[in-house]
């Protein structure tokens, strides 16, 4: 019977561990990760300082995609002239 008391005891303290301890190990160094990048992609506190603004990633990501479209627009238009003229 002590024994029996022993696996069902074990049994609830493992499953208490995973559902709740665990996460919390888990889970608190991945947000704290998570607002880190968040800051760092910001730039909130330098930006005040220096009196610049710098660009973000998604900044930075979107004035590539606007110079990729302009070059695709350069290079269909070349295309079309040099088809126009053969």
């Amino acid at each position: 019977m002590k024994r029996l008391l022993d696996i069902i005891l074990l049994t609830i303290f493992s499953i208490h561990f995973l559902g709740n301890v665990l996460i919390n190990i888990i889970g608190v160094p991945l947000a704290a990760y998570h607002s880190y990048e968040a800051w760092q992609e910001a730039e909130i506190i330098n930006d005040s300082l220096k009196g610049q603004k710098k660009i973000t990633k998604t900044e930075r990501k979107s004035e590539h995609k606007k110079a990729d479209t302009i070059q695709s627009i350069k290079n269909t238009h070349e295309t079309k002239k040099q088809n126009h003229n053969h």
